[in-house]
């Protein structure tokens, strides 16, 4: 039988898409079909970094781009988003013809479908969150979503069915798409047995400058902390490089799949964003946690607050948290699935 092409693709926000992948791509590597990568971007770069001898195919970007009231400006980039759609759908025309792709799997990437190829779509937003004030938006938003979906011939939700689901109405509702499948969590760590070395690990992501008003915050909390910390910076200019608080605080700018699965495994408890790709790291390595949303982003603040309801997590707004009380409250939770 003739080696099949399979072309995989992550969405350009931020790395979790990229880094979930990891075990889709490492099951079809153990199937025998040829991976063809593609990305731009942040999940671009990363994937370079983590197949430096594979040739990765560069798709338009998205390039979101975060200023003042987040779903304000999400709404405004949505001409430049549809834009990219089509023209990351015309580029997959070009990609089928010179590489003779068998299929394809398309993480939250919306113009990547075909009609002649399987196309796989995986998304763990099928009903798009809004702030409180336009909630009168999501009828529209969730049948535009929808008819994006359609264009697959696949679904896959990265989340279990069931009540001790971890996306809750994100993904779980009685109306969602005929040809989507709940496929289980997706996260390149596993749990394990390892002595635990570090009393806190701080993982740092996302926008700016938010991320670093978060670092600040933990920072100055920490100051003169007698606890081992580890903080993963996310990016090549972290605060604490040019002022360390503490002795005891440990400063990794980006961390390897090999550093982070060793980390997480040996922290007694981890503060990060609740991003969905890093809820499933978390529940995957069955660490306690501190989720401390990024503002403004709506689907962060529904995982933080429903994980917490369901204590699995503790959750805090990043504008107004005590992170000593927040860590004690942690310890006592576990995720559940």
């Amino acid at each position: 039988m003739a080696q099949k092409n399979i072309l995989v693709a992550a969405l350009d926000w931020g790395l979790g898409h990229a880094t979930r992948l990891i075990p889709v791509i490492n099951l079809l590597k153990a199937k025998q079909c040829n991976v063809i990568l593609a990305a731009s971007g942040s999940a671009l770069n990363y994937w370079q970094s983590a197949y430096p001898n594979k040739k990765i195919i560069e798709l338009p970007a998205y390039n979101p781009v975060y200023n003042g009231n987040m779903s304000f400006s999400m709404m405004l980039q949505t001409p430049k988003f549809l834009n990219t759609i089509y023209a990351e759908n015309m580029v997959l025309k070009e990609i089928v013809r010179q590489h003779s792709i068998h299929g394809i799997i398309s993480d939250n990437r919306y113009g990547l479908f075909h009609s002649e190829i399987p196309s796989v779509l995986i998304t763990h937003q099928l009903f798009i969150q809004t702030p409180k004030g336009l909630s009168f938006l999501k009828p529209a938003l969730k049948k535009i979503n929808f008819q994006f979906i359609k264009q697959y011939r696949y679904c896959w939700i990265p989340d279990v069915e069931g009540s001790e689901n971890i996306s809750g109405v994100l993904s779980h509702g009685e109306d969602i798409p005929e040809h989507s499948r709940y496929i289980g969590l997706l996260s390149r760590f596993q749990q394990e047995e390892l002595p635990i070395e570090n009393d806190v690990l701080l993982l740092l992501s996302g926008p700016e400058p938010q991320r670093s008003i978060l670092e600040e915050k933990l920072l100055t909390q920490l100051k003169n902390t007698n606890q081992h910390i580890v903080l993963v910076s996310g990016t090549n200019k972290p605060l604490a490089q040019q002022n360390i608080f503490s002795e005891t605080i440990k400063v990794i700018d980006i961390a390897s799949t090999a550093q982070l699965q060793q980390l997480l495994n040996q922290s007694a408890v981890v503060v990060a964003r609740s991003g969905y790709s890093t809820v499933m790291d978390l529940v995957a390595t069955q660490k306690p946690a501190v989720l401390i949303p990024t503002p403004g982003q709506t689907e962060q603040e529904y995982l933080a607050n429903y994980l917490q309801e369901k204590k699995w997590f503790v959750s805090a707004a990043q504008n107004d948290f005590s992170l000593k009380d927040l860590l004690l409250k942690a310890m006592k939770l576990q995720p559940n699935i």
